[in-house]
């Protein structure tokens, strides 16, 4: 993915490495039914969808919505039902 211009950039010495995964839930449920690894994504990829700018890259998480939803979808395997379920997506920095 392009890198947007709008978000600052942390400078090398502050990369990190990440976590990404997606998981989902039942609409009215508790239970935990299923989650990726987007592990290929980067800071600058998730700033795109969630277009928002990540200020901690210790842990970051958001709720996937349908415009999210349709750009994560040719990511994964699951087929994502918005409509079924309730979708997240949480970033962790690993270094």
């Amino acid at each position: 993915m392009p890198q947007p211009e709008n978000y600052p950039r942390a400078p090398d010495a502050l990369k990190h490495e990440i976590y990404v995964r997606i998981f989902w839930y039942h609409k009215h449920g508790e239970s935990l039914l299923g989650e990726e690894k987007l592990d290929f994504l980067s800071l600058y990829d998730l700033q795109d969808i969630f277009d928002v700018y990540i200020d901690n890259v210790t842990l970051n998480f958001w709720h996937v919505k349908t415009r999210e939803a349709r750009l994560l979808q040719r990511l994964i395997s699951h087929r994502i039902n918005i409509n079924k379920f309730i979708y997240f997506v949480e970033q962790k920095s690993i270094s």
